[in-house]
């Protein structure tokens, strides 16, 4: 017998077994095919990475980390706090009511955006701080609706467990995305290129989401009405009275001081910063989304049984086995391997990565995990602790480019490891009140 039918021999004794398991722990199964579509989605972004930083330069990719900064605030504001409103109602009829007013403040936004770059693009571009952002300032209310859309209707089927269509969905967005971005790089059209790329990875995904929901749901959409949507947002305003701001500060505590960064030192010098979160991301994209999702849909019926805070203690924990290897090991090589695999004029983004692994440890861990604040409802530690971020990180940044302009990105690197820090030993105090079966663990 030979070394492949012995493999296969083996494959198709332990594959049932394994499916059997799968099948009777749910969370499981869902994590698992989650995380399959991610590892293989994540896998053609980081088989392309190395093609597009030859095709594109660290000016380049600055120009990009500045457009992904202002599209992902300006898409914060216009949720309102809405984007995963439609998971709170038990009844499918107000979760689409709710689908529905999430989707309201992107629509009204985009359209006053472009009335606004279209009649004052001047004051448009003194708002972002970018001079040189002018030539593509409608990108910025496409790139937005399209994103905001693909992350509420990617709220809609987490709801309804419809994990196979998200991971499909993945693996349809970074094909496009890339291929999109490496042809254009090719015609030599940079910066714009890169920004295509990305509006084109969120517009796939919200097609494909559109098409499945509409296939699937679409009669409860005769069951949409003003009235409808303004009981259900009565009814849940505390939750977004809290979520919002939350939210928001949270997007802006990571963005705002790129686009500060951006506005003081070399756009390259972003250019380096943006590769790095890129590639840090990767780790964390593989698991650490899968498992937030997962996590979302089975927290109501952990908080109903009294095991959440058990559940979420257990969660940190495998966060922490399975994603602290890879990215410290990731954080010591990546001054090495950054110039063999990007490029030598990419060398000092290694630099920058050492830098900012205890910080996308410490996220790795907690961001999975941290709707178990509005699951308990400690929102207003919730609201404190973004708020505290937001400050925190943004005024570290603004310090350095006084004090200390060259190590600015470096700063930045710190204050994101100081707030996780915090954040994460708030996360395990609040799982440990929860409920007192966290002492079997």
């Amino acid at each position: 017998m030979t070394f492949y039918s012995r493999m296969l021999s083996v494959i198709e004794i332990l594959a049932p077994a394994l499916l059997k398991i799968l099948r009777k722990h749910n969370f499981l199964l869902n994590v698992s095919m989650l995380t399959a579509g991610t590892v293989i989605s994540q896998g053609i972004i980081i088989i392309c990475q190395p093609i597009l930083t030859r095709l594109y330069t660290p000016a380049d990719f600055g120009v990009l980390a500045v457009y992904i900064s202002a599209v992902s605030i300006i898409e914060m504001i216009s949720f309102c706090g809405l984007k995963d409103v439609s998971l709170i109602p038990h009844d499918n009829k107000d979760a689409i009511n709710m689908l529905a007013a999430s989707m309201l403040g992107p629509i009204l936004t985009a359209l006053l955006l472009t009335s606004l770059i279209l009649v004052f693009p001047e004051l448009v571009v003194r708002m972002i701080g970018q001079p040189k952002f002018s030539p593509y300032l409608l990108l910025l209310p496409a790139g937005m609706l399209l994103s905001a859309t693909y992350k509420v209707l990617q709220s809609w089927e987490t709801r309804n467990k419809r994990f196979y269509s998200i991971t499909q969905t993945r693996l349809n967005r970074a094909i496009a995305g890339s291929s999109a971005q490496i042809m254009l790089g090719f015609l030599q059209i940079a910066p714009l290129g890169l920004m295509l790329g990305y509006i084109l990875y969120s517009g796939m995904g919200s097609l494909k989401f559109a098409h499945n929901i509409w296939k699937k749901d679409h009669v409860l959409f005769k069951t949409i009405s003003f009235k409808n949507i303004k009981r259900n947002l009565i009814v849940h305003r505390r939750f977004l009275i809290y979520t919002w701001p939350d939210s928001l500060l949270n997007i802006a505590g990571i963005q705002l001081p790129i686009l500060i960064i951006a506005a003081a030192i070399d756009k390259s010098e972003t250019g380096y910063l943006m590769l790095a979160m890129q590639t840090m991301a990767l780790p964390m994209g593989i698991v650490g989304s899968s498992v937030s999702q997962v996590y979302f849909s089975e927290a109501l019926n952990k908080l109903n049984n009294r095991t959440l805070g058990l559940f979420t203690i257990k969660t940190m924990y495998m966060l922490f086995r399975v994603g602290s290897p890879p990215l410290v090991l990731l954080g010591i090589t990546a001054q090495f391997i950054f110039p063999l695999l990007f490029g030598m004029q990419w060398g000092r983004a290694g630099i920058v990565v050492m830098w900012m692994t205890p910080w996308f440890i410490l996220q790795f861990i907690a961001s999975p995990v941290s709707v178990i604040l509005f699951a308990t409802g400690n929102n207003m530690l919730g609201l404190f602790l973004q708020l505290f971020g937001f400050i925190i990180r943004t005024g570290i940044v603004l310090i350095a480019t006084i004090i200390a302009k060259s190590w600015v990105v470096e700063a930045y690197a710190l204050s994101g490891a100081i707030f996780y820090a915090i954040y994460l030993t708030m996360l395990v105090v609040v799982a440990k009140r929860q409920d007192q079966a966290y002492l079997k663990v």
